[in-house]
């Protein structure tokens, strides 16, 4: 997604330690609503050495929408695959 606002991308490096300092602010910020929102902005705010704000924010927002669609794909697959009820004590 970000060669489609750039003529030359970030480093994979960078877009990986983008992705993780995002990640750490998201978690820490688990206390607000919704993450408030905070690491959609820490990503378009780091994604600014590259590219408008704006162009950051566009990508982060899109981001966390591939994010929510592969932890919902992962939800109906956990659905689907069936739970051994076996009881495991009476095995010696």
């Amino acid at each position: 997604t970000l060669k489609a606002f750039l003529s030359i991308p970030p480093p994979i490096i960078s877009a990986i330690g983008i992705a993780t300092i995002t990640g750490l602010v998201g978690m820490g910020s688990m206390i607000f609503p919704a993450g408030f929102g905070l690491k959609e902005l820490s990503m378009s705010a780091l994604l600014s050495i590259w590219m408008p704000i704006s162009a950051g924010l566009v990508i982060s927002i899109l981001y966390r929408l591939l994010q929510t669609m592969i932890e919902f794909l992962w939800a109906v697959i956990g659905q689907k695959i069936p739970i051994s009820r076996q009881n495991n004590l009476n095995t010696p």
